[in-house]
């Protein structure tokens, strides 16, 4: 065998071995990523959450069935198309309660949420992520030992201007970031936020959240109920939502 043959022997073998590292290191990163979400799910349900960050948030989405509960309501009038006094009353009686309480449904308070994990010993906050949305100047939250960057997208936003805020929060010590907007199509990019959470209904990500590369974006679940983001002690993010307790 020649040298010139022996060269690209050793050239193919050495390409071989990088891609089977490669694949070996993007293996263990997954692995890892899943064994840490999985670890999460198992101390929940121990109630042993010391260690960890719980963003606690009220669901915002909107069922269809209660809009079309809602216009049904509206269209109730008389055969000439004004409410009846009956229907007006009832309707000024009902406006006085929630939808939850219409239903028979007792809801879940994040108020409650909280204190669910302040007593499995996680370090909890809660957001509104309403208020977070409609008035979207980045702040610095502190749970515990952690750090929290939250910020509001309610228009467009540019690389730029992501790439921006996001540098902004890590510079005041920021050690997670978390954006809240209505739709991922409002975001130009993921890069350097750990977690989106939309407030819109999604067809696409659950309200346990789905991974785009880096970045976790969770779906907010229906009103009545609350979503959690967790962060484990490497800041690894998952997230679940909760109807009753």
């Amino acid at each position: 065998m020649g040298n010139r043959t022996r060269e690209r022997v050793g050239l193919l073998i050495f390409f071989v071995l990088v891609l089977l590292g490669g694949a070996v290191l993007l293996g263990y990163f997954a692995t890892g990523l899943t064994w840490t979400v999985y670890a999460t799910s198992v101390d929940d349900r121990v109630g042993n959450m010391a260690g960890y960050t719980a963003v606690v948030y009220p669901g915002t989405v909107v069922e269809e069935d209660d809009d079309r509960d809602a216009d049904a309501g509206l269209d109730d009038r008389d055969a000439d198309g004004i409410p009846s006094i009956a229907d007006t009353i009832g309707l000024r009686i009902l406006s006085y309660y929630p939808a939850t309480a219409l239903r028979d449904e007792v809801g879940v308070f994040p108020s409650d949420v909280r204190e669910l994990y302040v007593k499995k010993d996680a370090s909890v906050i809660t957001i509104d992520t309403q208020d977070i949305l409609y008035h979207p100047e980045p702040c610095i939250l502190n749970a515990g030992d952690r750090t929290i960057g939250v910020f509001g997208v309610s228009s467009y936003q540019t690389k730029r201007a992501l790439r921006n805020t996001v540098d902004d929060l890590h510079e005041q010590g920021a050690d997670v970031v978390i954006c809240v907007t209505m739709r991922t199509a409002l975001l130009a990019s993921l890069q350097g936020i750990n977690v989106v959470i939309l407030t819109e209904s999604s067809d696409v990500y659950p309200t346990t959240g789905y991974r785009e590369d880096d970045t976790l974006v969770v779906q907010a679940p229906k009103t009545g109920e609350a979503g959690v983001v967790f962060f484990s002690n490497n800041n690894v993010a998952s997230a679940r939502s909760i109807d009753s307790l």
